[in-house]
């Protein structure tokens, strides 16, 4: 249902400034918590759109897995100021390229990118128009991405 031809509801808006959710027909939907699947690269581009394409982003936590030959990496990304906390687990890894930006940097990001092709995912710490196995930023390909935003992490497990 449309909010908007809900006139009763409306009505309650502007009349009280508030309508209770148990008094509406409407459904909180919060996929944010679920895990999100990138398919496709209109799916990466829904999610860049998202989080802002990592503008101001940081990298907060990156966890690597290898079990029975499948690997796993799992990274957190702060961009509070815009969306949040999100995780990526990149599943299938092919290739990582991370290096520290050292005490005098700043570790924000200022742009990303997030491509698809081949059946397989690339994000690389800047804008790219093709993925660069040979780019000197920090890069990840894998088989697999999904991605869930988490609640922001104590600065004690971070």
């Amino acid at each position: 249902q449309n909010v908007c031809e809900d006139y009763e509801f409306l009505l309650k808006i502007f009349r009280d400034k508030k309508v209770l959710l148990s008094e509406t027909n409407l459904r909180v939907k919060d996929r944010f918590s679920e895990w999100n699947y990138i398919f496709t690269q209109e799916d990466a581009d829904a999610f860049m759109v998202i989080f802002e394409g990592f503008h101001d982003a940081s990298l907060k936590k990156l966890t690597y897995e290898e079990k029975w030959n499948l690997t796993r990496v799992t990274v957190i990304f702060d961009n509070s100021c815009w969306f949040g906390t999100v995780e990526l687990c990149f599943e299938g890894l092919i290739e990582m390229h991370i290096e520290p930006r050292g005490e005098l940097y700043m570790n924000e990001i200022s742009c990303a990118s997030l491509l698809v092709k081949d059946e397989c995912v690339f994000w690389a710490d800047d804008e790219m128009e093709e993925e660069n196995l040979g780019y000197g930023g920090d890069y990840i390909k894998a088989m697999n991405l999904k991605w869930r935003k988490i609640e922001d992490l104590p600065e004690e497990n971070i």
